[in-house]
């Protein structure tokens, strides 16, 4: 499941919140900021067909989205298949650090857009954006991730 990735990513950002200050040596990849305002998007999976419609494309919400301010919208499927819109707000600045440093350990700088769509009638494309020291990197597939990340 696609979103699978969004909710084991909150999970890892609100378990770390349960943290009880310890900081066991600090941050692996060094200092890094982001942008703490609240209108700016640190982190955002998004999901879209190609051919859709302009209406369903401006009113979609992206599967996660995470602010400067440490606000996450999310959405996950109910029992049902209905989407579920969810809010939370992550209030620790490490909370936030370690979950962009397991994406940049992954490799995410590393990974490369994927230009050719496969063979699909509407084939759905899946991207990752950081933003970070005011530069924002996307990175854009239609098929697998390396090391299945968009999912996990």
């Amino acid at each position: 499941m696609r979103r699978l990735w969004l909710l084991l990513a909150l999970a890892v950002l609100l378990a770390a919140c349960g943290d009880d200050g310890k900081d066991g040596g600090g941050s692996q990849l060094g200092l890094f900021d982001w942008d703490r305002a609240p209108d700016t998007i640190v982190v955002r999976l998004d999901s879209r067909p190609i051919e859709e419609s302009p209406a369903f494309l401006l009113n979609s919400i992206p599967p996660c989205t995470l602010w400067g301010d440490g606000r996450v919208v999310w959405s996950t499927l109910t029992e049902y298949g209905a989407e579920d819109i969810l809010e939370a707000r992550v209030a620790d600045d490490a909370v936030m650090r370690d979950f962009l440093e397991d994406i940049i350990a992954r490799g995410f700088y590393d990974w490369e857009d994927e230009l050719i769509p496969p063979g699909e009638d509407n084939p759905v494309i899946e991207s990752i954006t950081v933003s970070l020291y005011d530069e924002v990197h996307t990175v854009r597939r239609y098929s697998s991730w390396p090391q299945n990340s968009y999912n996990h």
